[in-house]
C-alpha cells in the first residue's frame, strides 16, 4: 500500500506538471484528443443509429412486415387472420394485395409508376404498426368509400391533386388473369399519407381489397388471388421464434419468411454502411495513440534525471514504468470520460445543436451581406439539412450501450498501449549512467 502511495503521488504529479513546474500541456493535449475522439464517434454512432433505425421502422411497418405469409386464395384464410388470438407474440395479421401499376392525376395528366397495394378498408384499425410509422396530413387514411384510394405525400405532390381529385389507372401489371386496361379504372383521393421514407412516399398508393378484386381480376369470385399477409409482432426480434411455430402450418401453397430473409440486401448494406464508418472514426484513435507515445516518449526522456533519481532511492525499472503507465491510464480514462459526458450530452441535443450552428451561420452571412452590400435581400438561409437535398423534418439519435461500452474501452486502450510501448525503455534505466554528469 505505501508503495502503490507513492507511485500514484508521482504519476499524478508528472501528469499535471512539466520537468520546470509547468502546467502538462502535451498531457492535456492527449486528453483532449482522447476526449475529442469518444465525443465524435459517440455522437456519429448515434445518428448513424438513428437513421439506420428509421429507415428499418418504415420499411418494415409500412412497406413489408416482421413476418410474411404467401398463400393464394379466391378470399382471405380465416385461419391465418386468426392468429394474434393463438400466438400471443404476434399482434396483427394484415391481408395485401399487391401489383404495379401506372396512374396519372392533377391538371396537368401527370403519369407516374407505382406500386398499388390492396388492404382492408381501415388498415390502421387493424396494424397498430403502420398507424404509428405514418401520418395523414391530408384526408382521412379511410378505404371505406367505394373507388377511394390514398397516395403518399411525394407522389401526390408530383401529381398536383387534392383531396376529392380523381386519379385515373392507366396500366396494370401482373399474371394472365390481370387485365391490361381495367375498364372501372378512376379512383377519389380520400387521403395523403407520410412515412418519411422517400421512396415510399413517392410510389406507394393503397386502395381497398374489394375494388382491389374489381379492378385486377374483373370482380369474379373464383378467381384464386396471390395474397400477402403481414404479420407484426411485439418484438421484431422475436422473429425467428415465432417463424419455427409458424412452419408446422407451411405447405407447398404457403410461403413463411421472416424480415430478415426478403430484406437480407438492404439491411447487409446497411451494416457494412455502419461498419465502415466505425472503421474510419476508430482511426482517429490510432492517430491519437500515436501522439500519446511520442509525446510520452518525449516525457520520458525530459524526466530521466528524475527517474535515475528515484532509481538511486530504490525504485525498481518496473516501478518506473508502473508510474507512467498509471499516467497514460490516467490520460485515458480522464479523455474517455469528458468525451462520453459530451457525446451523450450533443447526441442528445443534436438538433438543438444544428439549431445553434444554423443560426450562427446565418448571423455571420448577414453581418457580410449588409457589411458589404448594405442589405440583406435576396440572401439565402442555410440549413444543415436542406428539405431540397435531404428527405427528412428532424435527426433521430440511437446510443446502443455495448457500442459506447467498445468506445470507452478503445479509448482507455489506446491511451494504455501508447504508454505500455512508450516505457519500455525505462526497463533498462541505470542510474549511475543517468546521473554521472549531474
Amino acid at each position: 500500500m505505501i508503495k502503490l502511495r507513492w507511485i500514484l503521488f508521482i504519476s499524478k504529479r508528472f501528469a499535471t506538471v512539466d520537468t520546470k513546474g509547468r502546467s502538462a500541456v502535451t498531457n492535456y493535449l492527449s486528453v483532449f484528443g482522447i476526449g475529442f475522439g469518444v465525443m465524435t464517434l459517440i455522437i456519429i454512432m448515434g445518428v448513424m443509429n438513428g437513421f439506420q433505425s428509421g429507415f428499418i421502422n418504415s420499411i418494415l411497418e409500412v412497406n413489408s412486415s416482421h413476418i410474411r405469409i404467401e398463400k393464394s386464395g379466391n378470399k382471405p384464410d380465416e385461419d391465418i387472420l386468426g392468429l394474434p388470438g393463438k400466438i400471443n407474440e404476434i399482434v396483427s395479421v394484415l391481408p395485401v394485395l399487391e401489383t404495379q401499376t401506372l396512374i396519372e392525376g392533377g391538371i396537368r395528366k401527370k403519369q407516374q409508376g407505382i406500386v398499388l397495394r390492396a388492404v382492408p378498408e381501415f388498415p390502421l384499425t387493424i396494424d397498430k404498426g403502420l398507424a404509428s410509422a405514418v401520418t395523414v396530413p391530408r384526408g382521412d387514411f379511410d378505404l371505406a368509400t367505394e373507388n377511394s384510394i390514398v397516395l403518399g405525400s411525394e407522389l401526390a405532390s408530383y401529381l398536383g391533386v387534392a383531396i376529392g381529385d380523381k386519379i385515373t389507372i392507366l396500366a396494370l401489371t401482373g399474371g394472365t388473369g390481370t387485365d391490361l386496361f381495367p375498364d372501372n379504372c378512376e379512383f377519389t383521393l380520400s387521403g395523403v399519407f407520410k412515412s418519411g421514407y422517400y421512396e415510399i412516399d413517392s410510389s406507394f398508393a393503397f386502395i381497398n381489397l374489394k375494388d382491389a378484386v374489381n379492378l385486377f381480376y374483373g370482380g369474379n369470385s373464383n378467381t384464386i388471388y396471390p395474397f400477402v399477409y403481414n404479420i407484426k409482432l411485439k418484438d421484431k426480434n422475436n422473429d425467428l421464434k415465432v417463424l419455427s411455430v409458424l412452419k408446422s402450418l407451411e405447405t407447398n401453397e404457403c410461403k413463411i419468411q421472416s424480415w430478415r430473409e426478403y430484406n437480407r440486401v438492404f439491411f447487409g448494406a446497411l451494416k457494412i454502411e455502419k461498419n465502415m464508418m466505425l472503421i474510419l472514426v476508430f482511426i482517429i484513435f490510432v492517430v491519437v495513440s500515436v501522439n500519446i507515445f511520442h509525446g510520452m516518449r518525449r516525457s520520458i526522456y525530459d524526466r530521466r534525471e528524475e527517474s535515475g533519481v528515484l532509481r538511486a532511492l530504490g525504485a525498481s525499472p518496473y516501478e518506473l514504468r508502473l508510474i507512467f503507465l498509471l499516467n497514460g491510464i490516467l490520460t485515458g480514462i480522464t479523455g474517455t470520460f469528458i468525451g462520453l459526458v459530451l457525446g451523450l450530452l450533443v447526441g442528445n441535443n443534436i438538433a438543438y445543436v444544428f439549431h445553434m450552428a444554423e443560426s450562427v451561420v446565418n448571423g455571420i452571412m448577414y453581418f457580410l451581406n449588409m457589411l458589404l452590400s448594405g442589405t440583406s435581400d435576396g440572401m439565402n438561409s442555410f440549413k444543415i439539412f436542406n428539405p431540397v437535398y435531404f428527405y427528412m423534418t428532424d435527426v433521430h439519435v440511437v446510443f446502443y450501450y455495448k457500442e459506447i461500452l467498445l468506445i470507452s474501452m478503445f479509448g482507455i486502450g489506446s491511451a494504455l498501449v501508447a504508454a505500455l510501448r512508450a516505457s519500455r525503455d525505462l526497463l533498462g534505466l541505470k542510474a549511475v549512467e543517468v546521473l554521472q554528469y549531474e
